[in-house]
């Protein structure tokens, strides 16, 4: 599968884990280097605070992903719901998605585990 087409299927795999509120499944997903900036319990609260108060309903890729030799970043626009008013879906400003390849944290690589920057996907 080409770098791109494999960094988009872990944002996707990422977006699934926030429909079904799966924080484990959400920081698998995650770069090493945003996972390695606490223990276990603090990043899975930290995916809580940033995006336990919203119900993902629709996410699309807006542009044509850009690419480096371990980033992939794209446009992402999310449909969402405030958790307290589920009946009022918000449609978010478009997002620059950010998808690193790393063999470690704060080690970029060409062979390393795709992972998302969760602080790219939602600035609300």
């Amino acid at each position: 599968m080409e770098p791109k087409n494999e960094a988009i299927a872990k944002a996707q795999e990422f977006l699934t884990a926030w429909k079904a509120v799966d924080w484990e499944a959400m920081l698998s997903c995650c770069t090493k280097t945003w996972a390695a900036k606490g223990d276990h319990a603090d990043r899975i609260e930290a995916l809580q605070n940033l995006f336990g108060g919203y119900i993902l309903k629709h996410a699309e890729v807006k542009q044509e992903p850009k690419e480096a030799p371990s980033i992939v970043a794209f446009k992402l626009q999310l449909f969402t719901q405030i958790r307290c008013r589920p009946r009022v879906t918000k449609r978010a400003a478009p997002t620059e998605c950010m998808v690193i390849r790393e063999s470690a944290p704060y080690q970029p690589s060409n062979e390393g585990h795709w992972g998302i920057n969760p602080v790219s996907v939602w600035h609300h």
